[in-house]
């Protein structure tokens, strides 16, 4: 459902995730879909190779224990480890396809964007929320790391976090519940610190603009020749270096702020992994001594519990990378689904 979202008198369109995703989806099959097919073989992959990694020295040492031929043992090796040389070749490959298709889908927003700040009725330029909404829609473009391409790392990043965490899940549920739902609670108040630095974002996004807005007014006015008499005629230097500088100075403190908000998130994140892997290491320690666990599933365990880890703060960080993204997407369709007040003909 769509919402308008006031910024400082700047309004917003909220058009939520899915449905942002689901925009960015529709854009991609219209333009080049072969870049949504390059995603699936990525998530495809990317789920492989941490479970061969996972179950591999397993197998061997099942094999060593139970005193397996040592063709037996070099064969199971050897097939794992040409798995794994194909499946980091294949991950490559299709990253570096991604790379060059991503790149088009930027060129095809960027045009977009620039499309619309053209063809809008004149007027709309002489309102700061239409210069704010392109501002903000050319940076969201303005890269090859731009937020509108990110979607698809994110994309392929959220599906792998999810299949790796219902794998993983499946395996620790068979070894304790208990611990698999305190490896999740933990996770979750990682995820929840971890958003903070998203709200910081959004609650400030319309400052950093103002900031950046003037600073790009006043480089382009010193460097215009029309503007260079007046600037000299009226000694108009020294007041345009202080504004300049003053407007510097908020954007350092913009990112002054922002930074110590990602700083303690960074922090306190670190302490919930470490209690977590403490936790969950001295349990496995525990099964060990008391005979309940062999070399085998202690090295399996090992890996699962390091792995369901991974899954797990991932799946929650693309969740949190897909929120930052749908944010600055807002800004994108908000811009060009700018309404032209006056008809045109000719």
């Amino acid at each position: 459902m769509k919402k308008k979202k006031v910024e400082n008198g700047l309004q917003v369109t909220r058009y939520g995730v899915g449905s942002n995703v689901c925009y960015l989806l529709k854009e991609t099959l219209k333009c080049y879909p072969f870049l949504l097919v390059l995603c699936v073989f990525s998530v495809v992959i990317g789920i492989v190779i941490p479970v061969i990694t996972t179950f591999l020295p397993k197998i061997v040492i099942e094999q060593i224990a139970t005193g397996a031929e040592i063709k037996e043992i070099l064969l199971v090796t050897v097939i794992g480890t040409v798995l794994l040389a194909a499946c980091a070749g294949g991950k490559v490959y299709f990253e570096k396809l991604l790379s060059f298709q991503r790149f088009r889908m930027n060129t095809h927003y960027t045009e977009l964007v620039a499309i619309k700040g053209m063809t809008a009725d004149y007027c709309h330029q002489e309102t700061e929320r239409f210069r704010k909404l392109h501002t903000e829609s050319a940076g969201a473009c303005n890269s090859n790391y731009s937020p509108m391409i990110q979607v698809y790392d994110v994309g392929i990043g959220l599906c792998t976090s999810a299949l790796g965490f219902a794998l993983y899940f499946g395996i620790l549920a068979r070894l304790s519940v208990v611990l698999v739902a305190f490896l999740i609670g933990v996770t979750i108040c990682s995820c929840i610190l971890n958003h903070k630095a998203i709200r910081f974002t959004e609650k400030h996004r319309d400052e950093k603009v103002r900031y950046q807005q003037r600073t790009d007014y006043l480089a382009s006015v010193s460097g215009d020749i029309k503007s260079a008499k007046d600037i000299r005629l009226y000694h108009m230097n020294g007041w345009l270096s202080d504004v300049y500088r003053k407007n510097v100075e908020g954007l350092n403190g913009w990112y002054r702020r922002y930074t110590k908000t990602v700083f303690g998130v960074a922090v306190g994140d670190s302490g919930l992994a470490l209690v977590r892997e403490i936790a969950a290491y001295a349990y496995l320690l525990y099964m060990v001594m008391e005979g309940n666990m062999g070399v085998a599933d202690f090295v399996l365990y090992f890996g699962v519990i390091t792995g369901f880890s991974a899954w797990l703060s991932g799946l929650f960080g693309q969740v949190t990378a897909l929120s930052r993204i749908s944010s600055t997407v807002n800004y994108v369709r908000t811009f060009l689904a700018y309404p032209d007040s006056y008809t045109r003909e000719g």
